[in-house]
Protein backbone atom coordinates (compact mmCIF):
# COMPACT_ATOMS: atom_id res chain seq x y z
CA UNK A 1 0.00 0.00 0.00
CA UNK A 2 1.33 3.28 -0.50
CA UNK A 3 3.42 4.97 1.90
CA UNK A 4 3.07 8.32 3.36
CA UNK A 5 5.44 11.13 3.13
CA UNK A 6 6.53 12.10 6.71
CA UNK A 7 5.24 16.45 6.40
CA UNK A 8 7.55 17.62 9.22
CA UNK A 9 9.17 20.72 7.01
CA UNK A 10 5.80 21.98 7.10
CA UNK A 11 6.90 23.94 10.11
CA UNK A 12 7.26 27.94 9.45
CA UNK A 13 10.09 27.85 10.27
CA UNK A 14 13.71 29.04 8.41
CA UNK A 15 16.97 30.61 9.44
CA UNK A 16 15.84 33.74 8.20
CA UNK A 17 13.18 33.41 11.26
CA UNK A 18 16.39 33.54 13.71
CA UNK A 19 17.06 36.74 12.44
CA UNK A 20 13.34 37.78 12.23
CA UNK A 21 12.52 36.91 16.14
CA UNK A 22 15.87 39.01 17.51
CA UNK A 23 14.59 41.85 15.17
CA UNK A 24 11.16 41.99 15.98
CA UNK A 25 11.67 42.00 19.61
CA UNK A 26 13.74 45.10 19.81
CA UNK A 27 11.99 48.71 18.84
CA UNK A 28 13.44 50.77 16.20
CA UNK A 29 12.89 53.92 18.35
CA UNK A 30 16.37 55.82 19.13
CA UNK A 31 17.84 53.66 15.85
CA UNK A 32 17.13 56.37 13.31
CA UNK A 33 20.82 56.18 12.00
CA UNK A 34 19.22 52.88 10.00
CA UNK A 35 16.08 54.53 8.86
CA UNK A 36 16.82 54.83 5.06
CA UNK A 37 13.60 56.98 4.03
CA UNK A 38 10.23 57.83 4.89
CA UNK A 39 9.13 58.06 8.54
CA UNK A 40 10.34 55.68 10.83
CA UNK A 41 8.76 56.76 14.15
CA UNK A 42 4.85 57.26 13.32
CA UNK A 43 4.09 57.27 9.68
CA UNK A 44 5.75 55.10 6.65
CA UNK A 45 9.74 54.65 6.04
CA UNK A 46 12.54 52.46 4.69
CA UNK A 47 14.65 50.53 7.90
CA UNK A 48 17.58 48.50 7.34
CA UNK A 49 18.29 46.12 10.71
CA UNK A 50 21.71 45.15 11.87
CA UNK A 51 21.41 42.04 10.64
CA UNK A 52 21.13 43.86 7.08
CA UNK A 53 17.40 42.88 6.49
CA UNK A 54 15.37 45.77 4.52
CA UNK A 55 11.78 46.50 6.05
CA UNK A 56 9.35 49.17 4.03
CA UNK A 57 5.93 49.71 5.67
CA UNK A 58 4.53 51.53 8.32
CA UNK A 59 5.73 52.51 12.12
CA UNK A 60 4.26 53.95 15.05
CA UNK A 61 5.93 55.12 18.05
CA UNK A 62 9.51 53.80 16.26
CA UNK A 63 7.39 50.05 16.78
CA UNK A 64 7.04 48.10 13.25
CA UNK A 65 3.08 48.24 13.33
CA UNK A 66 0.50 48.29 10.38
CA UNK A 67 1.25 47.01 6.93
CA UNK A 68 5.00 46.06 6.59
CA UNK A 69 7.32 44.35 4.15
CA UNK A 70 11.18 42.85 5.72
CA UNK A 71 13.63 41.37 2.71
CA UNK A 72 15.71 39.12 4.73
CA UNK A 73 19.58 38.82 3.76
CA UNK A 74 18.91 35.25 3.13
CA UNK A 75 16.16 35.97 0.34
CA UNK A 76 13.21 35.26 2.30
CA UNK A 77 10.54 37.83 2.57
CA UNK A 78 7.43 38.47 4.77
CA UNK A 79 4.44 40.64 3.82
CA UNK A 80 1.89 41.26 5.87
CA UNK A 81 0.33 42.73 8.82
CA UNK A 82 2.11 43.82 12.06
CA UNK A 83 1.13 44.47 15.59
CA UNK A 84 4.18 46.27 18.53
CA UNK A 85 6.70 45.04 16.38
CA UNK A 86 5.39 41.27 15.92
CA UNK A 87 4.15 40.25 12.31
CA UNK A 88 0.20 38.90 13.04
CA UNK A 89 -0.97 37.98 9.62
CA UNK A 90 0.51 37.74 6.35
CA UNK A 91 2.35 36.17 3.35
CA UNK A 92 6.69 34.49 4.17
CA UNK A 93 8.24 33.72 0.76
CA UNK A 94 11.08 31.03 1.44
CA UNK A 95 13.83 31.21 -0.99
CA UNK A 96 13.23 27.47 -1.30
CA UNK A 97 10.39 28.23 -3.46
CA UNK A 98 7.65 27.70 -0.40
CA UNK A 99 5.07 29.92 0.48
CA UNK A 100 2.69 30.40 3.89
CA UNK A 101 0.10 32.55 4.22
CA UNK A 102 -1.89 32.84 7.40
CA UNK A 103 -1.70 33.80 10.85
CA UNK A 104 1.68 33.92 13.05
CA UNK A 105 1.74 34.21 16.78
CA UNK A 106 4.91 34.60 18.36
CA UNK A 107 6.75 34.60 15.25
CA UNK A 108 5.67 31.16 14.25
CA UNK A 109 2.43 30.06 12.03
CA UNK A 110 -0.20 29.68 14.66
CA UNK A 111 -4.06 29.78 14.00
CA UNK A 112 -5.28 29.00 10.61
CA UNK A 113 -2.49 28.68 7.48
CA UNK A 114 -1.76 27.75 3.75
CA UNK A 115 1.76 26.31 3.26
CA UNK A 116 1.99 25.95 -0.95
CA UNK A 117 5.21 24.00 -1.29
CA UNK A 118 7.80 23.93 -4.13
CA UNK A 119 7.04 20.77 -5.34
CA UNK A 120 2.96 21.70 -5.71
CA UNK A 121 1.95 19.72 -2.06
CA UNK A 122 -0.32 22.43 -0.26
CA UNK A 123 -1.19 21.81 3.36
CA UNK A 124 -4.40 24.28 4.86
CA UNK A 125 -6.13 24.38 8.53
CA UNK A 126 -4.44 25.05 11.94
CA UNK A 127 -1.02 25.57 13.05
CA UNK A 128 0.08 26.02 16.60
CA UNK A 129 3.71 26.62 17.52
CA UNK A 130 4.81 26.51 14.13
CA UNK A 131 3.44 23.55 13.20
CA UNK A 132 0.07 21.60 11.87
CA UNK A 133 -1.72 21.22 14.28
CA UNK A 134 -5.59 20.39 14.58
CA UNK A 135 -7.80 20.09 11.93
CA UNK A 136 -6.47 20.59 8.06
CA UNK A 137 -5.94 18.76 4.75
CA UNK A 138 -2.86 17.95 2.79
CA UNK A 139 -3.14 17.92 -0.55
CA UNK A 140 -0.24 16.11 -2.56
CA UNK A 141 0.56 16.66 -6.12
CA UNK A 142 0.79 12.69 -6.85
CA UNK A 143 -3.20 13.23 -6.33
CA UNK A 144 -3.41 11.79 -2.55
CA UNK A 145 -4.93 14.03 -0.14
CA UNK A 146 -5.56 13.65 3.38
CA UNK A 147 -8.39 15.50 5.49
CA UNK A 148 -8.27 15.21 9.41
CA UNK A 149 -6.29 15.45 12.52
CA UNK A 150 -2.74 16.56 12.82
CA UNK A 151 -0.02 16.71 15.51
CA UNK A 152 3.10 17.93 15.58
CA UNK A 153 2.93 18.21 11.77
CA UNK A 154 2.14 14.39 11.23
CA UNK A 155 -1.28 12.44 10.64
CA UNK A 156 -2.56 11.75 14.17
CA UNK A 157 -6.18 11.34 15.54
CA UNK A 158 -9.12 10.84 13.49
CA UNK A 159 -8.81 11.24 9.24
CA UNK A 160 -9.81 10.13 5.68
CA UNK A 161 -6.90 9.59 3.00
CA UNK A 162 -7.80 9.51 -1.03
CA UNK A 163 -5.04 7.55 -2.57
CA UNK A 164 -4.35 8.65 -6.19
CA UNK A 165 -5.73 4.78 -7.25
CA UNK A 166 -9.52 5.89 -6.03
CA UNK A 167 -8.85 3.73 -2.62
CA UNK A 168 -9.72 5.68 0.25
CA UNK A 169 -8.89 5.42 4.00
CA UNK A 170 -10.82 6.73 7.20
CA UNK A 171 -10.15 6.17 10.82
CA UNK A 172 -7.60 6.55 12.99
CA UNK A 173 -3.79 7.62 12.26
CA UNK A 174 -0.61 7.49 14.87
CA UNK A 175 2.03 9.39 14.63
CA UNK A 176 1.92 9.44 10.41
CA UNK A 177 0.62 5.81 10.26
CA UNK A 178 -2.71 4.04 9.88
CA UNK A 179 -3.54 2.27 13.07
CA UNK A 180 -6.45 1.31 15.09
CA UNK A 181 -9.86 1.30 13.57
CA UNK A 182 -10.87 1.65 9.89
CA UNK A 183 -12.79 1.47 7.02
CA UNK A 184 -11.28 0.90 4.00
CA UNK A 185 -13.01 1.05 0.72
CA UNK A 186 -10.77 -0.07 -2.41
CA UNK A 187 -11.90 1.30 -6.19
CA UNK A 188 -12.35 -2.12 -6.92
CA UNK A 189 -15.57 -2.25 -4.57
CA UNK A 190 -13.95 -4.50 -1.60
CA UNK A 191 -14.59 -3.06 1.72
CA UNK A 192 -12.47 -3.51 4.51
CA UNK A 193 -14.10 -2.94 8.33
CA UNK A 194 -11.75 -3.66 11.16
CA UNK A 195 -8.51 -3.27 13.12
CA UNK A 196 -5.14 -1.25 11.24
CA UNK A 197 -1.71 -1.60 12.61
CA UNK A 198 1.43 -1.00 11.51
CA UNK A 199 -0.35 0.50 8.44
CA UNK A 200 -1.73 -3.25 7.17
CA UNK A 201 -4.62 -5.16 8.31
CA UNK A 202 -3.58 -6.73 11.65
CA UNK A 203 -6.36 -7.75 14.20
CA UNK A 204 -10.11 -8.73 13.55
CA UNK A 205 -11.15 -7.21 10.66
CA UNK A 206 -14.87 -8.22 7.87
CA UNK A 207 -13.14 -7.85 4.58
CA UNK A 208 -16.52 -8.11 1.44
CA UNK A 209 -15.39 -8.97 -2.05
CA UNK A 210 -16.22 -7.44 -4.94
CA UNK A 211 -18.61 -10.67 -5.59
CA UNK A 212 -19.59 -10.44 -1.87
CA UNK A 213 -18.59 -13.20 -1.00
CA UNK A 214 -17.23 -12.49 3.05
CA UNK A 215 -13.90 -13.22 5.48
CA UNK A 216 -14.58 -12.12 8.82
CA UNK A 217 -11.75 -12.97 11.18
CA UNK A 218 -7.68 -12.02 12.42
CA UNK A 219 -5.65 -10.91 9.94
CA UNK A 220 -1.74 -10.39 10.35
CA UNK A 221 0.16 -8.58 8.11
CA UNK A 222 -3.16 -7.90 5.78
CA UNK A 223 -3.20 -11.72 4.96
CA UNK A 224 -5.86 -13.89 7.10
CA UNK A 225 -4.16 -15.70 9.35
CA UNK A 226 -5.65 -17.24 12.98
CA UNK A 227 -9.16 -18.07 12.99
CA UNK A 228 -11.99 -16.76 10.77
CA UNK A 229 -15.25 -17.60 8.31
CA UNK A 230 -15.23 -17.46 4.63
CA UNK A 231 -18.56 -17.33 2.82
CA UNK A 232 -17.99 -18.00 -0.41
CA UNK A 233 -21.36 -17.54 -1.67
CA UNK A 234 -24.84 -18.39 -0.01
CA UNK A 235 -23.98 -22.44 -0.05
CA UNK A 236 -20.27 -22.70 0.64
CA UNK A 237 -18.80 -22.00 3.84
CA UNK A 238 -15.58 -22.49 5.86
CA UNK A 239 -15.04 -21.80 9.96
CA UNK A 240 -11.26 -22.87 11.13
CA UNK A 241 -7.92 -21.69 10.62
CA UNK A 242 -5.93 -19.88 8.30
CA UNK A 243 -2.28 -19.09 7.61
CA UNK A 244 -0.76 -16.35 4.67
CA UNK A 245 -4.32 -15.97 3.45
CA UNK A 246 -5.04 -19.66 2.80
CA UNK A 247 -6.71 -22.52 4.39
CA UNK A 248 -4.44 -24.27 7.20
CA UNK A 249 -5.12 -26.30 10.23
CA UNK A 250 -7.87 -27.20 11.69
CA UNK A 251 -11.49 -26.49 9.53
CA UNK A 252 -14.81 -27.34 8.27
CA UNK A 253 -15.78 -26.69 4.48
CA UNK A 254 -19.27 -26.91 3.41
CA UNK A 255 -19.24 -27.47 -0.54
CA UNK A 256 -21.66 -25.69 -2.85
CA UNK A 257 -22.85 -29.47 -3.74
CA UNK A 258 -23.91 -30.40 0.14
CA UNK A 259 -20.74 -31.96 0.91
CA UNK A 260 -18.92 -31.43 4.02
CA UNK A 261 -15.27 -31.64 4.71
CA UNK A 262 -14.18 -31.74 8.20
CA UNK A 263 -10.22 -32.18 9.37
CA UNK A 264 -6.40 -30.87 8.52
CA UNK A 265 -5.96 -28.41 5.67
CA UNK A 266 -2.03 -27.20 4.29
CA UNK A 267 -2.36 -24.54 2.08
CA UNK A 268 -5.99 -24.23 1.11
CA UNK A 269 -6.42 -27.74 0.14
CA UNK A 270 -7.28 -30.78 2.31
CA UNK A 271 -4.41 -32.93 3.91
CA UNK A 272 -3.95 -35.06 6.68
CA UNK A 273 -6.22 -36.85 8.97
CA UNK A 274 -10.34 -35.90 8.28
CA UNK A 275 -13.59 -36.74 7.18
CA UNK A 276 -15.48 -36.08 4.51
CA UNK A 277 -19.28 -36.65 4.43
CA UNK A 278 -20.98 -36.71 0.57
CA UNK A 279 -24.11 -35.42 -0.37
CA UNK A 280 -25.48 -38.96 -0.71
CA UNK A 281 -24.89 -39.25 2.98
CA UNK A 282 -21.44 -41.75 2.76
CA UNK A 283 -18.84 -40.46 5.28
CA UNK A 284 -15.27 -40.87 3.97
CA UNK A 285 -12.91 -40.51 6.88
CA UNK A 286 -8.94 -41.22 6.77
CA UNK A 287 -5.85 -39.24 5.59
CA UNK A 288 -5.86 -37.09 2.74
CA UNK A 289 -3.80 -35.81 0.55
CA UNK A 290 -4.36 -32.50 -2.03
CA UNK A 291 -7.69 -32.61 -1.34
CA UNK A 292 -7.93 -36.59 -2.67
CA UNK A 293 -8.59 -39.60 -0.20
CA UNK A 294 -5.71 -41.01 0.67
CA UNK A 295 -6.36 -44.14 2.76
Amino acid sequence: MPGIRRISDMSFKSTAFLFFIFLCATTVSGQIKYCLSGDCENGKGSYRTDSNDLYEGQFKNGIFEGFGKMVFKNGDVYEGNWLRGNPKKGSYYFKNGDKYVGQIENFQASGKGRMLFKNKDIYEGNYENGKANGQGSLFKFNGLKYSGSFKNDLFDGKGIMNFPNGNIYEGDFENNLRKGNCTYRFKSGAIYKGDYLNDNFNGFGVYIFPDKSMYSGTWLNGKRSGKGTYQYSARSFYEGEFKNDLRNGYGKMIYENGSVYEGNWINGKCNGKGSLRLQSGKVIAGIFKDNAFAR
